[in-house]
């Protein structure tokens, strides 16, 4: 995150997306926060701007849908939902490239996260879940009455954002 925010960034891809769980809402919604809150705090973002958005899988309330952003002038491609895209396996990969700079990914397959520099791993870390472990943070603050302005100010942001994305992909709110 640091060296991200040192450096401008040429552009950033996220895929977040899985097979289920269907939930009684769509699926955008419940894969999408995770996901633009990754952007949003990477690119120490105010507004995200959709350019578009195509849904590459709708039924019911599981959704896969792929949408281009644009904070400034860096694109962002964020393909998010609770389906599986054709041959694919579930997804939670972070990739920015910097600009005269390397491809640095993070990416996470079951409990275990790895990042890479230019495709080759650098760090490999057994046993981690950190979206398990955010989401029990959360949990942790809200009961215990503590609630940061800064993520009330990041869902808000997100929540508006997920609404333009649905629209752009034509999908009922």
């Amino acid at each position: 995150k640091k060296a991200v925010r040192e450096y401008p960034v040429d552009y950033m891809s996220v895929w977040f997306y899985g097979d289920g769980p269907c939930r009684s809402f769509p699926g955008v919604l419940d894969y999408g926060p995770h996901a633009l809150a990754m952007v949003y705090d990477l690119l120490r973002a105010d507004d995200l701007l959709v350019n578009g958005a195509s849904t590459l899988m709708s039924k019911g309330n599981v959704e896969l849908v792929r949408t281009e952003l644009h904070v400034g002038d860096t694109p962002i491609t964020v393909t998010i939902g609770n389906a599986l895209p054709a041959a694919g396996k579930p997804a939670r990969r972070v990739t920015v490239k910097l600009k005269d700079g390397p491809e640095v990914s993070y990416f996470e397959e079951g409990t275990s996260a790895s990042y890479e520099i230019d495709g080759n791993v650098a760090v490999h870390i057994p046993g981690h879940d950190p979206l398990t472990q955010m989401v029990e943070r959360f949990l942790w603050d809200v009961e215990a009455n503590r609630i940061n302005p800064y993520f009330v100010e990041l869902s808000a942001k997100i929540h508006g954002t997920l609404n333009e994305i649905r629209r752009a992909a034509s999908l009922h709110p």
